[in-house]
């Protein structure tokens, strides 16, 4: 089998791409949440998923450990431009599922700005599985301009656990998304790695 060898840090960059190009136009037509929504889909994604792969629990060390040396710090410290009790992020962390109706969630308000204590490794997961498992709602004005984006999932991978809102403005997503952007941009993604990985029963 043929592997196209860049395509984890290769992909990324183009999602990057993509976002910077068509950014401007999106938001003058009131489309840069469902762009960047779509960039994050698969862009924010699928390398989270390949640096977090169930194959690395399984060896002593991680390939990639610039990944490892941010999981455990602040998320606004490392993927916001404010920190502490000035974040433009949001959260709740005792938010509860209504299965009779898919977009009532109870708990979500009031919600607090992040504190520093709230990890890289845990609010990750949250945008992970909310983006993954479709758990994303938005609150706008009577111009249907979003002002808020809620990402509703657990803080842990495997999707056990209590349920967190995650909230931010679009502006503060873009920025995350910029940060993510770079942040992968520097990790040693290597071809002999991931044809092992495709290659391991």
């Amino acid at each position: 089998m043929t592997v196209y060898s860049p395509f984890y840090k290769d992909f990324p960059s183009r999602c990057s791409s993509l976002l910077n190009k068509y950014y401007d136009h999106a938001q003058m037509n009131n489309m840069e949440v469902t762009l960047m929504v779509s960039i994050a889909s698969s862009g924010f994604v699928i390398p989270f998923e390949r640096i977090n792969h169930e194959i690395y629990k399984k060896k002593k060390t991680h390939p990639y450990s610039e990944y490892l040396d941010i999981v455990d710090k602040s998320f606004v410290s490392k993927f916001s431009d404010n920190k502490g009790l000035n974040s433009d992020w949001s959260i709740s962390v005792n938010v509860t599922p209504r299965w009779d109706n898919i977009n009532g969630w109870k708990g979500i308000s009031p919600y607090s700005k992040m504190e520093e204590k709230y990890t890289v490794s845990e609010i990750l997961c949250v945008l992970r599985n909310a983006l993954a498992h479709g758990s994303i709602f938005v609150e706008g004005d009577k111009d249907n301009i979003i002002n808020n984006m809620f990402f509703v999932a657990t803080p842990q991978k495997s999707g056990k656990g209590k349920y967190w809102a995650v909230i931010v403005s679009p502006k503060d997503f873009r920025i995350f998304l910029d940060k993510w952007f770079d942040f992968i941009s520097k990790l040693d993604f290597k071809f002999e790695e991931v044809k092992e990985d495709i290659e391991e029963p």
